[in-house]
């Protein structure tokens, strides 16, 4: 494939994270102030990885942030070999 295609795939999985990372930053921001945080006494690492598990990582717009993020990655990585390769 041209390095066209590998240039607007790196830009629109980039511009797809983005967009899927913002709504994400409200409930990372949230999840010290939790009520669970204060209930079971503070924010200790077990407690701190169980909400962040419940919270994010059952939110569908992290997976497709993730994956975007991944052919982001890779679309970047073939762009850098293409242009290695054209010197």
């Amino acid at each position: 494939m041209s390095k066209k295609f590998w240039k607007i795939v790196c830009v629109i999985s980039f511009v797809l994270f983005v967009l899927s990372a913002v709504p994400l930053i409200p409930v990372i921001l949230q999840i010290p102030n939790r009520p669970e945080m204060g209930i079971i006494g503070g924010a200790d690492s077990f407690t701190y990885s169980f909400i962040i598990e419940k919270l994010l990582f059952h939110h569908p717009l992290f997976y497709i942030g993730l994956i975007c993020f991944a052919v982001f990655i890779v679309s970047l990585v073939i762009l850098f070999v293409k242009s290695i390769r054209k010197r």
